[in-house]
This record gives C-alpha cells, sequence and structure tokens, in this order.
C-alpha cells in the first residue's frame, strides 16, 4: 500500500488516510484503479487479491485502461484515465505523469524487439507511443503525439512530428505537480 500512498500524494498533493481521501479513491476512475491495482500486487492474501483484480477487470473494461503494476515504481499519475496502455513487460521509475490515450508497448520484432525502460520524473503527453527497447532518462517531457521508437537522454524535451529533441534542465519542473521525494516522512 506504501507505493499508493506516493500514488495518492502525486495526484492530489495531499496525504492518503483520511476519510476524504477514501471517498474520493471511490469517486474518481483513476484513483480506483490505481488502488484496486496496487491492492491485487501488493496484497498477500489471496481472496483479497482476487477481489482488486476483479475490480480492475471491470474498470479496465469501462475505460480502456490495460496498465499492469508489476514494474510501475512510486508516484505514478494518471491524469486522463481513459484508453491507456502499459506494457506488463516495461519499467517506469519514480514520478510518471501519463495522460489519456499514451501507450508504452512492447515491439516483437526488429532491432528494438523488447520494452522501454523509463527513468524518474518523466512526463508523457496525450496520445504519446513509446515502443520498443528504448531508454528513456531522467527528467524528460515528452509532447503529445510523439512517437518514440529510440533512445533518450535526461534532461530533454521530445516535440511532436519530427521528434525534435531539445536540452532543457529541469524539464519537468512545472510539469509534475507533487514531486514524491518531498513528501515528508511521519
Amino acid at each position: 500500500m506504501k507505493n499508493y500512498f506516493y500514488d495518492y500524494f502525486a495526484m492530489t498533493g495531499k496525504k492518503y488516510g483520511s476519510f476524504y481521501s477514501k471517498i474520493l479513491t471511490l469517486q474518481k476512475p483513476n484513483l480506483k484503479f490505481i488502488y484496486c491495482g496496487r491492492r491485487a500486487i501488493e496484497s498477500k492474501i489471496w481472496l483479497i487479491r482476487i477481489f482488486f483484480d476483479y475490480q480492475r477487470f471491470l474498470l479496465r473494461r469501462k475505460y480502456g485502461l490495460e496498465i499492469f503494476f508489476n514494474n510501475i515504481g512510486p508516484g505514478f499519475r494518471l491524469v486522463h484515465a481513459y484508453n491507456v496502455t502499459i506494457s506488463d513487460k516495461a519499467i517506469l521509475g519514480k514520478n510518471i505523469t501519463i495522460f489519456k490515450g499514451s501507450t508504452i508497448g512492447e515491439a516483437f520484432r526488429g532491432d528494438k524487439k523488447g520494452s522501454p525502460v523509463l527513468g524518474n520524473n518523466i512526463w508523457i503527453g496525450p496520445n504519446a507511443t513509446i515502443v520498443g527497447k528504448v531508454k528513456i532518462g531522467d527528467d524528460v517531457v515528452i509532447c503529445g503525439n510523439s512517437y518514440i521508437d529510440f533512445d533518450v537522454a535526461s534532461h530533454t524535451v521530445v516535440k511532436n512530428g519530427r521528434n525534435i529533441i531539445y536540452k532543457k534542465e529541469c524539464a519537468t519542473k512545472d510539469l509534475i505537480l507533487y514531486d514524491i521525494n518531498k513528501i515528508v516522512e511521519g
């Protein structure tokens, strides 16, 4: 459940645990999907795993979400919970923000056969696609409608169209609203 605490903070900027936070988790589909996914993965009791897997299955069908939480780091932020696909073999770091229509998928043939590895503090815009065995560095912004099938260095902005790349220090500074590294334990 610790990962969900970070996910909730990344989405709302507040700590999870109050009555209001639990009601909000039940109301918002993105929070509910992340909660069910994390509980299904992290629970040691098989009956609880089955219950939350079933809840996640229902939400998956309703909102077109195909996200596997086994390789997603804490601070996952799903902004608009519609039509997002993340491969079960993709590895995502901390503080990932992803918008609707985005795909992080596996390539099955060619030079880039495999799944992507994403670093920390990454912002992925709407309808962006990351495919194949590529490495995305830390502090990267991938703008909407970008198609990424190549490695991206840290501290860069990838613009759509012809995949124009700009080097920029602190690229995600204003885009990642609530950084989980700023949570005070206690």
